[in-house]
Formats: C-alpha cells, structure tokens, sequence
C-alpha cells in the first residue's frame, strides 16, 4: 500500500492543532482549576445565598475558568502562529505525504522529513485531522477534508497502522 497526497497547511490547521494538544494534555489541571473555583464559590456563597442560588453561582463560576482559560490559551495560540509566520515568512504551505511500507516521507517549504513506523511517536485521529506525530507536541498534520478519497484513504491508513505501530501509540476512529 502507498499513500500519497498533497495537502494545503494553513494557520487555522496549526491553531487546531495546538488546541488539540490543549485538550489531550491540559484537560486534567483544567478541571482541578475549574473544581477548586466551584468549591471556593460554594464557601463563599454557602449560607448566605439559598442552595438553587449557590449552584448557579458554582456553575458561573465554572463556566467563568473555563471561558477565560479557553480565550487565554486560543489567544496565545494564535499570537504564536502569526509570530512565527512573520519568523519564517511562511503561513500556509503545501505539504505532501508519502506514507507505504518503509514509514513516513513528508515535503514541505522546500524541506523533507523522513521517519520510519517505529520513530513515530503517536498516530492520532480526530473529526477533522489524521496527526503524526514526530515528537509529543510536534506533529504532520494531515486534514481529511483534503483527502482525495477520503473514506478509502482513511481505511486503508487505519489498517497499515494498526500492522505497523503498537496500539498503546495509536487513538484511531472506528
């Protein structure tokens, strides 16, 4: 099986990914943030507030972290993306990947990657997006709307992927 196709990165994809990465390594601290300002607000409000009062104000108080902490981060993420556009001159590009059975060849801004099954550290796929990632926060980004056959394509990636790389590596849809 060979897998070859071009795809178009653009900013929007890259702020995407860094928020996925967001969710997968953040969620956790999130949480206990949002937990430890719903109890605070619990103290606060207990007693001096009827109960059905306290739990809006426990719920708009976690709607308060996780709005905040969303903004800030995607804010942040976006800031980056443009610095480093303006760094390396370079927002959307074209990236073209070869996947078969020697592993991963990748083309892109003048430049190739090259890994094997083995020295991938994670395959992951979400609603929108295959990533493969080269490291634990750097990934190629592959976007299934750009796929040409998308439903084969996927299928076919999916299997060589279950053959080639240990499922602990893997979080692939049905």
């Amino acid at each position: 099986m060979e897998y070859c196709e071009t795809f178009t990165i653009t900013e929007r994809d890259a702020v995407k990914f860094y928020m996925h990465l967001l969710w997968r390594n953040q969620l956790a601290s999130l949480l206990v943030f949002a937990l430890i300002g719903m109890l605070l607000s619990f103290l606060f409000a207990s007693g001096r507030v009827p109960p059905a009062e306290v739990a809006v104000v426990m719920a708009v108080t976690l709607g308060a972290i996780l709005g905040a902490f969303y903004l800030s981060y995607r804010l942040g993420i976006q800031r980056k993306v443009r610095k480093g556009k303006e760094k390396t001159g370079v927002g959307t590009y074209r990236q073209t990947v070869r996947i078969n059975g020697f592993g991963v060849k990748v083309e892109a801004a003048g430049k190739t990657g090259r890994l094997g099954f083995d020295k991938l550290q994670r395959v992951e796929e979400t609603r929108d997006y295959l990533y493969l990632y080269i490291t634990k926060e750097v990934a190629w980004i592959l976007p299934k709307a750009q796929m040409a056959r998308r439903e084969e394509d996927l299928a076919a990636l999916r299997e060589l992927f279950r053959r080639v790389i240990p499922e602990k590596q893997l979080k692939l849809q049905k």
